[in-house]
């Protein structure tokens, strides 16, 4: 990658930042959007692979939307996450 290492690190620190605080953990709401992404936005498959019900993840999803500020259905803002999981792998 040829990005600054550290424009790299602001972006993961602003875009996930949210989800890192105790609260947002004790809700798994970090792991709830990992999973979501990496089902291909399925409700259906994320639920079954969390074991929770698919109301139980639309309103963390809901959750996440306000904490992130972003819109999970605007692909900019979809792509901005997805992003910046697969950066945090190389951290």
């Amino acid at each position: 990658m040829k990005q600054d290492p550290e424009a790299i690190t602001q972006f993961l620190t602003q875009t996930l930042a949210p989800l890192q605080t105790p609260r947002a953990q004790a809700s798994e709401l970090e792991d709830t959007l990992r999973s979501y992404i990496y089902h291909s936005r399925s409700i259906t498959k994320t639920a079954a692979a969390l074991h929770i019900q698919q109301n139980t993840l639309y309103h963390r999803l809901t959750k996440i939307e306000e904490l992130v500020q972003m819109n999970l259905n605007d692909w900019n803002d979809y792509l901005a996450l997805s992003l910046a999981f697969h950066l945090q792998q190389f951290e």
